[in-house]
């Protein structure tokens, strides 16, 4: 007994057998062992609420750029409400949301560009600017396709499409052509040559002067959306012009020379009033 105490005595002293060095280090080995499990923890749980957090994220970064698309793409919010022949509130509607979201500084144009074609916009506020467009707009549309969206012209200059490759046909409400998508740069696909030239060969062939309406070209809201966007690349190229003379350049009738601009210009007076009086009707 002596001898294991003894044994037992230098081995404590030793720190080998020593129950109290032994206990705190059970103890620290729980603790260390606790605080590895504590840190998994820990780091799964981050990693979850990291997953969560950016799963979340990207949910809301692709709702975000859904609508985004849905915006920069008119043809997805397009309303559905058009007819064959005639003008509708609804385009005014589109053309005024579209000048709002994609062409604002078609509101604020010099007031010198304007003298003549609305002698009072200076004056005007934003919503009758816009309301401007739209009338200008129904007023083109009812000269150059007598409100038929599905008019086909071929131009009498007999120049090829640099899309198409035939002769340029001058085609819907505001008569355009799909080479203008190309030439003019336009992002959208709310007219298309690749989504229309099964449909629009067919139409070529036939000769016939009135195209299929499922053509995107044909389209009332992708005619009037690539109308203004060619307007305002005409406004910034002939940035020193009135109005009427840089929209010349691309419909003959807003050419002041033509005997077709005064009676353009008379509907458009009849249209929006306000350009030219103070008061409302």
């Amino acid at each position: 007994m002596i001898k294991l105490s003894l044994f037992k005595a230098n081995r404590w002293a030793q720190n080998d057998f020593d129950p109290i060095k032994k206990e705190r280090t059970r103890m620290s080995t729980h603790k260390f062992n606790a605080g590895k499990y504590l840190i998994a923890f820990n780091l799964i749980l981050f990693g979850y609420v990291l997953g969560h957090c950016s799963a979340a994220f990207a949910q809301d970064f692709n709702v975000e750029g859904q609508a985004s698309n849905e915006v920069n793409s008119p043809a997805d919010a397009t309303p559905l409400n058009q007819v064959d022949q005639g003008w509708l509130s609804d385009y005014d509607t589109y053309i005024q949301n579209q000048i709002a979201t994609f062409y604002p500084d078609l509101l604020d144009l010099n007031h010198k560009r304007m003298r003549t074609i609305c002698a009072r916009w200076q004056h005007l506020s934003y919503e009758d600017r816009a309301g401007f467009w739209s009338a200008l707009l129904s007023s083109i549309s009812y000269f150059e396709s007598n409100y038929f969206r599905n008019t086909i012209y071929i131009e009498p200059s007999h120049h090829r499409d640099l899309l198409t490759g035939m002769y340029i046909r001058s085609e819907g409400l505001l008569q355009l052509s799909y080479g203008d998508t190309y030439s003019y740069g336009y992002p959208f696909d709310d007219v298309s040559w690749e989504k229309d030239q099964e449909l629009a060969r067919e139409d070529y062939r036939s000769g016939n002067q009135r195209g299929n309406l499922d053509r995107t070209i044909l389209s009332a809201y992708g005619n009037l959306n690539l109308g203004l966007w060619i307007i305002e690349k005409n406004l910034d190229k002939h940035s020193k012009e009135s109005l009427e003379n840089a929209m010349a350049h691309y419909w003959s009738t807003m050419n002041k020379r033509k005997n077709v601009f005064p009676k353009l210009f008379m509907m458009l007076k009849s249209k929006a009033p306000y350009c030219y009086t103070q008061f409302r009707d």
